[in-house]
């Protein structure tokens, strides 16, 4: 795809490609048109070459113009370029990908390569971004594949990368945290790692503490408590098995959590409060366990409990 002055001759058969990484991240590129007033996004595809398949015609442009290769193709239908001429245009959704260098010609220099969410590819779509209509064909009929695959998708997941990847294509993941503003980290030998930007995280310490500051302000008047109360079981629907002096306590519990990670930066303790709280409500929603674990022991009369033999007594066999 050029933006020159020569002929092409008879118009023939082309293909375009929708190349998506494991996040969902399409591939596209964009250039200056100066014939058509600016710079504009298009995705990689061309013409084919005497002897190629579709296919083949699509494999060798995502190679060369986004230096990506792909296990996975599946075809999204072919259409007519213009009715004067029986060319078409064939569309691929390109999945498993290998990223490498751009194998640029030429007449392709300048081609730059991002990669984007397919909500903001669609976005820029409706707003004129693309200078051909084989493109944005080609990304409604691929996001609407994959919405008929996943119907539970969400387009606010955070994006995950290798460790690796922040050596080797630092670039990239420095793209991908600009939009997504966090980045999930994987790691073989060690716990996963979360990147984000200083500014997210700014405003989600500012978010936790204004929240904290809001639970707290509430809870000191009647109506206030009232209203927090009601409002518990759109958050969590199991405190319905907690009685009402364990509701409070629940409460009380989440405010002073949610100050400690606000203002400390002490995470762990909200997420203690919430798993235990819950696995109480567990409890108490199985009347057989509550039976069980609340009925009267035998009273029996077991002897005295032995000492406890532990420390270097133990090591040394005393």
């Amino acid at each position: 795809m050029s933006d020159d002055n020569q002929s092409y001759g008879p118009i023939r058969d082309a293909s375009v490609v929708v190349a998506r990484d494991s996040e969902g991240l399409v591939a596209i590129l964009s250039a200056d048109f100066p014939r058509h007033g600016g710079e504009y996004l298009f995705l990689p595809g061309g013409r084919r070459e005497d002897g190629e398949t579709p296919e083949r015609c699509a494999r060798r442009e995502l190679r060369e113009e986004a230096g990506v290769t792909a296990d996975a193709w599946e075809s999204l239908g072919s259409y007519t370029i213009t009715l004067g001429s029986p060319a078409r245009v064939h569309l691929f959704d390109a999945t498993s990908l290998t990223c490498g260098p751009q194998q640029l010609t030429p007449t392709e220099e300048g081609f730059k390569l991002t990669w984007w969410p397919m909500a903001e590819a669609l976005n820029a779509v409706a707003q004129g971004r693309f200078l051909l209509p084989a493109g944005p064909l080609a990304l409604f009929l691929a996001d609407r594949r994959r919405d008929s695959r996943q119907p539970c998708r969400s387009e606010l997941s955070t994006p995950t990368v290798a460790f690796s990847d922040l050596s080797k294509n630092s670039k990239r993941v420095a793209e991908r945290l600009d939009r997504a503003h966090r980045v999930h980290i994987t790691r073989r030998d060690g716990e996963d790692l979360c990147l984000t930007t200083a500014r997210h995280d700014h405003e989600r310490e500012e978010t936790a503490d204004i929240t904290a500051r809001l639970l707290a302000a509430l809870v000191r008047s009647d109506a206030g408590e009232r209203a927090i109360l009601r409002a518990l079981p759109s958050v969590f629907p199991w405190v319905r098995h907690l009685s009402e002096d364990e509701l409070k306590e629940f409460v009380a519990e989440l405010i002073d959590a949610t100050y400690d990670a606000a203002q400390l930066d002490v995470h762990a303790n909200l997420h203690r409060v919430v798993v235990e709280w819950r696995a109480t409500a567990r409890v108490l929603a199985d009347p057989e366990l509550v039976t069980q674990l609340t009925r009267r022991l035998p009273d029996e009369n077991h002897g005295e409990v032995a000492q406890c033999v532990c420390g270097e007594a133990a090591r040394q066999g005393r």
